[in-house]
């Protein structure tokens, strides 16, 4: 995410006239206007903005956003000649930002993530797209709105509304604070600042930003939603530091059988020879050529090689294809609490940086063991005095590995204590190989029992940076020390 700065002065509008007349010539400045009458709509996503934010863009982007996320497509030209003022920031605008926009691949991933979300919660879900758009290019919107100026339910930015508001003489029923002219500079400002964030920033579309859509229902709360959102970043960042292959270490796997939704893959069941034993059902279709047409109720040559058993069929191949087994748990101890806290320059607190963690490492075994029969166990240790204490953590998580978990390669299930889990992992020894990572504050570390199979290993994230077996990781800064943390811990459980 780009830092948000500053790019204009940020301006409070008050006079409830005022702010009517700002989102009057505001809308008519819009791109993206659908077929029909677009002002309730729009203004329900100008309170929400507003709310969120504080402040917002000129309120023409922030319908061309909405209704751009909503399917429709640009249509340059307002609806009426662009005062001279604005125009060029509009047309700047129409090209670094909706331009953009509009090419960027992952704007139909926005739109089908939008579509799913049900009716009464959409216009939230346009209202966070572009509160969190704004902040991935790092703007910061300078027009503030009187808070009592939009009255919900009511359409904003119309002529009616207008008129209801000054009079039906034009006389206005609270004097107006400022002009056309102000109004106007006001909606070049907020243009020329949009454009200049955007050419600043990267992408308009993070990944981050899609996979809130994508997860909208399920990150109802304001600080599950940040912390997923941190994790994902955080995840990301470590991602980009892990290598992109792994050495692999001597083998202590056994082999299985594959699984069942593999077997199209792999060439199993099919035919492998051509013996001559089989059933007719698998003759091969030349023998046919033996037959006799001509000799009807007379023994051919069909029927000799028949009786000598000396058909060609072909035969098939019952083989199973194996790979080697390999299980993974990790465990999260209910200590992990204590480590809620936010370090002085930390992007995140520490359990969302484990998660994040988790996430990279997960992801990366997944691709580089993508030919074993691999299952991965996230294991939540039980507190038996009260309620789960890492119940977020557990969703947030399970949201990130949405889909391995959905295909069967993780599962998440709860244990009664860091033994009970190492027990499940040396069940997992008995059948290949078998790793186990007890992420903890401090506690539930412990020795492994004498003769175990199952190979420990230990993250503690009990100070700024993290450490693996007991020993701190070292780091150019706490950050850096969770990169190569992850990057350790990755090649030693591949």
């Amino acid at each position: 995410m780009s830092e948000r700065v500053p790019d204009a002065p940020r301006v409070e509008v008050r006079a409830r006239a005022d702010v009517l007349r700002l989102l009057e010539r505001g809308l008519d400045l819009a791109r993206v206007v659908p077929s029909a009458d677009h002002g309730v709509r729009s203004a329900a996503w100008i309170r929400l903005v507003l709310a969120e934010a504080g402040a917002i863009p000129p309120p023409g982007a922030i319908a061309d956003l909405g209704w751009l996320a909503l399917g429709e497509s640009v249509r340059y030209g307002g609806r009426h000649s662009d005062p001279p003022v604005v125009a060029g920031s509009v047309r700047a605008y129409e090209d670094e930002v909706l331009g953009r926009l509009a090419a960027d691949p992952r704007l139909e991933d926005v739109r089908t993530a939008i579509g799913r979300i049900p009716d009464a919660d959409r216009d939230r879900a346009v209202a966070r797209f572009v509160v969190e758009l704004l902040g991935a290019i790092g703007h910061a919107p300078s027009i503030a709105l009187a808070p009592g100026a939009l009255r919900p339910g009511r359409e904003v930015g119309s002529r009616a509304e207008v008129q209801t508001a000054v009079g039906a003489d034009g006389a206005p029923r609270v004097e107006p604070e400022l002009t056309d002219a102000v109004i106007d500079g006001l909606l070049a400002d907020g243009y020329r600042a949009l454009v200049r964030a955007a050419r600043r920033a990267g992408p308009l579309l993070p990944p981050s930003l899609v996979f809130q859509l994508e997860h909208f229902a399920e990150l109802p709360g304001e600080a599950g939603r940040l912390a997923c959102v941190q994790a994902v970043a955080a995840s990301a960042a470590f991602d980009r530091a892990l290598p992109r292959r792994a050495v692999r270490r001597a083998a202590r796997d056994a082999s299985v059988a594959t699984a069942l939704d593999d077997a199209s893959t792999f060439p199993a069941g099919g035919y492998a020879e051509v013996s001559t034993r089989g059933g007719l059902d698998n003759l091969v279709p030349s023998e046919l050529i033996y037959m006799d047409p001509d000799r009807a109720g007379e023994v051919d040559w069909f029927d000799a090689r028949f009786a000598e058993g000396s058909l060609l069929c072909y035969a098939r191949d019952e083989g199973l294809y194996t790979r080697p087994r390999r299980a993974i748990t990790f465990v999260f101890v209910p200590d992990l609490v204590r480590a809620r806290v936010l370090d002085p320059g930390q992007r995140a607190q520490r359990l969302v940086l484990a998660l994040g963690l988790v996430c990279a490492v997960v992801g990366r075994l997944i691709e580089w063991l993508s030919d074993d029969s691999l299952v991965i166990e996230l294991a939540w240790v039980a507190d038996p005095a009260g309620d789960p204490p890492l119940a977020a953590e557990r969703g947030i998580l399970e949201v990130l590995l949405a889909a391995p978990i959905r295909r069967g390669v993780v599962g998440s299930l709860t244990v009664a204590d860091v033994a009970a889990a190492r027990r499940r992992a040396e069940d997992h020894a008995r059948r290949g190989a078998s790793d186990v990572v007890v992420v903890s504050a401090g506690a539930g570390k412990g020795a492994p029992s004498v003769g175990a199979r199952a190979v420990e290993h230990t993250l503690v994230v009990d100070g700024p940076a993290p450490r693996l077996g007991g020993a701190p990781v070292v780091g150019g800064d706490p950050f850096d020390a969770w990169s190569a943390a992850a990057c350790e811990l990755a090649k030693a459980l591949a």
